[in-house]
């Protein structure tokens, strides 16, 4: 079963937060992730600023064996942002344009 949390705003974050601390509270007791994936929709920030918070929600979640997924881009600009999913063992697992009619979860 996947479960995934999606669209995760900036404010948002702090929920997101207690998610993931009871995430690591169930993998800790049961070696196995709670969430198959969580999803960081940061686009409101510029890309640098963007990246550097996903990447600590990476590392963070990258322990517990999970996928994050990025929306990287402008809300102004929806056609030319892109949807990356970051796994920790291969990198990126997609780039798909925002208008594509394909998910990958």
């Amino acid at each position: 079963m996947v479960l995934h949390t999606d669209h995760c705003a900036k404010k948002l974050l702090p929920w997101l937060d207690g998610v993931i601390e009871a995430g690591e509270a169930y993998y800790r007791e049961r070696r196995e992730p709670l969430f198959s994936t969580h999803m960081l929709d940061l686009s409101e920030l510029p890309l640098a600023e963007n990246i550097e918070q996903s990447a600590r929600y990476l590392a963070r979640i990258a322990k517990l064996g999970m996928t994050l997924e990025l929306e990287i881009g402008s809300r102004v600009a929806r056609r030319t942002a892109s949807t990356i999913a970051v796994s920790r063992t291969s990198g990126c697992t997609a780039s798909l344009p925002t208008s594509s009619p394909c998910t990958t979860r």
